[in-house]
């Protein structure tokens, strides 16, 4: 029996970036033009075993949950607006932030380990090498742009090489999070060290779900060399454009798939289940 899961959209914000930092081929006329960024994390249901995870929480917004130098960062270039963080999104639709069991963070950027105090009984599973990058962080380190707090003690799990324990299409390292294959967490760095990407089952489809794998529907054609994707964001380029090549790949072989990133497209109105292209 193939067991799947219920995925809903959660649109935790909204915000611009400007052209320079998506464009390679952005000039100084058009350079600062705005470019609307959604910022999307997605509720996860496994009904068979009764376990609700968020994928990524978006933006927190208590500032002491964000870096001084984020904060400065973010009223400059991203200007966000939240009407409704994951945890209120969540309680409006009947769901209690203390039922949740998991946050999978694709990687720690503001934007995606919003407060996980919110969610005090649920435990936060990270990609290897995303804490040797990342801490020690705000205030231990006063020019980090992450925060000591958001990586509650006795409540992060770390990903390590034995949990990597089988593959998916082109990426060769995944971890099978509830055993089932119904949601697979897939090492994916470049954009970050420890970024990850998620394969999830649905009941017509699979959604991968690709974090911070680019910021762009273009950059989606535009990541081979010559093209004009930026990689100003990516820590680092090769691994970045690796990484693009196997989703490119995957997606082309595998056409049951829907890609979900982080901050690119429209999904359904309102807090409704998401599916697959089938």
């Amino acid at each position: 029996m193939v067991t799947t899961v219920e995925v809903r959209p959660l649109l935790t914000a909204t915000g611009f970036l400007t052209r320079k930092y998506l464009f390679a081929d952005a000039t100084p006329e058009n350079g600062d033009e705005s470019v609307p960024l959604p910022v999307w994390a997605f509720y996860i249901y496994h009904p068979g075993k009764k376990i609700q995870a968020l994928w990524d929480l978006g933006i927190a917004k208590d500032s002491s949950k964000i870096s001084p130098s984020i904060q400065e960062a973010m009223a400059a270039v991203m200007k966000p607006t939240i009407t409704q963080d994951a945890a209120e999104i969540l309680t409006s639709n009947g769901i209690s932030p203390a039922d949740i069991n998991y946050l999978l963070i694709s990687h720690p950027h503001v934007d995606h380990i919003g407060d996980p105090s919110k969610f005090p009984n649920a435990m936060m599973i990270l990609g290897k090498g995303t804490q040797a990058y990342c801490r020690p962080a705000w205030p231990i380190s006063p020019d980090s742009g992450f925060v000591e707090e958001n990586f509650p003690d006795g409540r992060v799990r770390e990903l390590e090489d034995a949990d990597y324990a089988t593959s998916v299409g082109p990426w060769p390292k995944a971890h099978d999070l509830f055993d089932d294959g119904s949601v697979l967490l897939i090492d994916a760095p470049g954009h970050l060290p420890g970024h990850q990407v998620a394969l999830v089952r649905t009941e017509r489809g699979r959604l991968l779900l690709g974090g911070d794998s680019c910021h762009h529907c273009a950059h989606l054609t535009s990541f081979q060399k010559g093209g004009n994707m930026s990689y100003v964001m990516h820590l680092d380029e090769d691994d970045a454009r690796l990484n693009l090549e196997r989703i490119d790949r995957f997606l082309k072989k595998e056409e049951d798939v829907k890609l979900c990133l982080a901050h690119v497209g429209e999904h359904n109105e309102g807090f409704e289940k998401i599916y697959g292209n089938a």
